[in-house]
C-alpha cells in the first residue's frame, strides 16, 4: 500500500493530514509555556497537561463525528451553520478567528525568542515580522507546499523530543532536584491546566481543512484521533523528564526551557539542535494556524458574511491571498499593542474554547440529520452525548475563568466581535444595494 502526503489532485492524504495535526499540536505549548505552567505544580506538571487535554479529548469525540459526517473546509463555520443557522456559524468562526489571531501573534513572539538564542544581535522585530511574511508567502503557494514543509519539520521535531526524553529519564533517575508535588495545591493545578490546554487547543484547526483532505470522512477523524493520543503521550514524557532533571525555579525563569534543561545532561550541540527544533515546532503551529485562519475567513466571505474581496483567490495558485493578508495585518495590529505573551496565549485559548462550545451545541442536533445516517461510523450515544456535555462544560468553565483572571481579554473580544459584525453588516448593505440596482435595471 502506497501512502501519500498529497495526492495527484493536490489534496492531503492521511499522512499529510496527520502531519498538519501533529505539527499544530507540538508547537507553542511544550516549547514556550513550561515556565508559565511549572509554578505551583512542581512534579505534578504532567497532571496539568493531562487535565488540560480533557476538553480536547471530550470535544474531540464530537469533532471527529462531525468531520465523519460533514467533511468541509471551514468546518467550524459549516458545522454550526448547518445545525444551528448561518449567524451561529458566523459567531463560531469569529470566536475561532479571535483565537487564531492571538495564536499567530503569540507564536511569532515565541519564534523571535528562540531565534535570539542563535542570533542575539538581531532585533526581535525582524524575525517576528519575517516569520509572519514567510508563512503568508508559503501559504500562497497552496496546501501542497504547506504539507511538504510541515512533514519535514514534524520529523525533525519528533526526533529532537525523543532525544530530550529518553536520555533525560535515564539521567533524572539519579538526580535530586528538590521539586515538590503540587506545592500550590489544587487551585494552582487548575490554573496550570487552563494554560496547558493551549497544547491541545489547536486540534480544532484540522476541521477547517476538510475540503483540502482526500477522503475526509475517513482521514480527518483518523488524523485527529491519532494526533491527540500520540501528542498527549509525548507531552507526558517531556514534562516528567523536565521535572526529574531540573529544579522548578530554573524552569520557571527560562525563556528557552527545553534547551536549558537538556544542557544539564546532553552535549551543547545536541541542546542547540533541540533549540532549533523549538523554532520548527513553533513554525509548524504557526504554519497550520495561518492556513486555517485564511481558510475560515475565505469561507465567511464566500457565504456573504464578510466583504467579497477577502475571499478572492490568487489567480495562479487559487489560494486565499487576501484572507492571508488580512490575517497577517490583524496579527501585526495586535502585536503593536504590546500585550504580554501570557495575554496573547489566553486570547488564543478562549477563542478556541468558545468556538468549541458553540460547535458542541450544534452537535446535539447532528443525530437528527440525514447526513448523520450516511457517516462512515457513529459513536455510541453513551459516549457521544456525555462527551458533548463534559466537553462543553469544560470549555465554558475554562472561558469564564480566563475572563475573570484577564478582564482585558473580555474587552478585546467585544471589540473584535463588534468589528466582525461591522464587516458582516457592510457586506449585506453592499449586497442589498447591488440587488436594488439590478432590479432597477431590469425594470
Amino acid at each position: 500500500m502506497k501512502f501519500k502526503y498529497v495526492d495527484n489532485s493536490g489534496k492531503l492524504g492521511l499522512f499529510g493530514a496527520l502531519n498538519i495535526m501533529i505539527g499544530s499540536l507540538l508547537g507553542a505549548a511544550i516549547y514556550i509555556m513550561l515556565p508559565d505552567i511549572i509554578e505551583g505544580v512542581g512534579t505534578g506538571m504532567f497532571l496539568a497537561f493531562l487535565i488540560g487535554s480533557l476538553p480536547a479529548v471530550f470535544s474531540g469525540v464530537y469533532y471527529i463525528q462531525l468531520n465523519a459526517t460533514f467533511p468541509n473546509s471551514g468546518g467550524t463555520y459549516y458545522f454550526s451553520k448547518r445545525l444551528l443557522g448561518k449567524y451561529a456559524g458566523f459567531i463560531a468562526s469569529s470566536f475561532l478567528m479571535f483565537g487564531v489571531i492571538g495564536g499567530v501573534a503569540m507564536l511569532a513572539n515565541g519564534f523571535s525568542q528562540y531565534f535570539s538564542l542563535y542570533f542575539p544581535g538581531i532585533p526581535v522585530t525582524i524575525p517576528l515580522v519575517g516569520i509572519l511574511l514567510l508563512f503568508i508567502i508559503i501559504n500562497i503557494f497552496g496546501i501542497r507546499t504547506v504539507s511538504t514543509l510541515q512533514s519535514i519539520m514534524v520529523l525533525i521535531i519528533l526526533s529532537a523530543l525523543l532525544i530530550f526524553i529518553v536520555p533525560g529519564l535515564i539521567y533524572g533517575s539519579g538526580v535530586e532536584t528538590g521539586n515538590y508535588f503540587l506545592p500550590g495545591g489544587s487551585s494552582a493545578l487548575f490554573a496550570a491546566s487552563v494554560t496547558a490546554f493551549m497544547s491541545y487547543g489547536t486540534f480544532v484547526l484540522l476541521s477547517s481543512l476538510g475540503g483540502k483532505i482526500k477522503n475526509p470522512k475517513r482521514n480527518t477523524p483518523l488524523a485527529m484521533g491519532i494526533g491527540i493520543i500520540g501528542v498527549t503521550i509525548i507531552f507526558m514524557g517531556v514534562t516528567i523528564t523536565a521535572t526529574m532533571v531540573a529544579p522548578s525555579e530554573m524552569i520557571s525563569q527560562s525563556s528557552t526551557a527545553l534547551v536549558d534543561i537538556s544542557s544539564l545532561y546532553l552535549p551543547e550541540f545536541v541542546s542547540l539542535f533541540i533549540g532549533f527544533s523549538g523554532l520548527l515546532a513553533i513554525a509548524t503551529t504557526l504554519n497550520a494556524t495561518v492556513t486555517v485562519g485564511a481558510t475560515e475567513l475565505q469561507i465567511l466571505a464566500q457565504n456573504k458574511h464578510l466583504p467579497n474581496y477577502i475571499g478572492k483567490n490568487h489567480r495562479k495558485y487559487q489560494t486565499p491571498t487576501n484572507a492571508l493578508l488580512f490575517t497577517g495585518l490583524s496579527t501585526l495590529i495586535l502585536l503593536v499593542t504590546g500585550l504580554s505573551q501570557e495575554i496573547l496565549m489566553h486570547i488564543t485559548i478562549v477563542g478556541i474554547l468558545l468556538s468549541v462550545f458553540i460547535t458542541g451545541l450544534a452537535s446535539l442536533q447532528l443525530p437528527k440529520t440525514e447526513d448523520y445516517k450516511l457517516a462512515m461510523f457513529h459513536f455510541p450515544s453513551w459516549i457521544f452525548y456525555p462527551s458533548i456535555f463534559i466537553g462543553g462544560l469544560l470549555s465554558l468553565g475554562y472561558s469564564v475563568y480566563i475572563f475573570y483572571a484577564y478582564p482585558i481579554i473580555g474587552a478585546l473580544l467585544i471589540i473584535f466581535l463588534f468589528l466582525m459584525n461591522g464587516l458582516h453588516y457592510f457586506r449585506h448593505l453592499v449586497s442589498n444595494k447591488i440587488s436594488v440596482v439590478k432590479s432597477n435595471k431590469e425594470l
